[in-house]
């Protein structure tokens, strides 16, 4: 896959049939709750500062937490559940 991309602990391919930067998808590989909360909040809020839609993918255990770390920002993101 020459359009990976590894940087951080994140894992970021450019996805086929999207022209230029319009969607990217990030993994994040993360050793803790706190690592993971504090790499996904800083994610979603540089991407929301640049003004760009935020979709979070997440099983449900995973969002209440990084909902309440996100606080107002939270509103700003669109969710769902990757259980269902």
């Amino acid at each position: 896959m020459h359009d990976d991309q590894q940087q951080a602990g994140t894992v970021s391919r450019q996805v086929a049939g999207i022209s230029g930067e319009g969607f990217r998808h990030v993994a994040l590989l993360a050793g803790s709750q706190e690592q993971y909360l504090a790499e996904m909040t800083g994610f979603v809020r540089a991407a929301l500062a640049r003004d760009e839609p935020v979709l979070v993918a997440v099983p449900a255990f995973r969002a209440g937490p990084l909902r309440q770390a996100l606080g107002a920002d939270a509103g700003q993101v669109t969710w769902a559940d990757m259980a269902e």
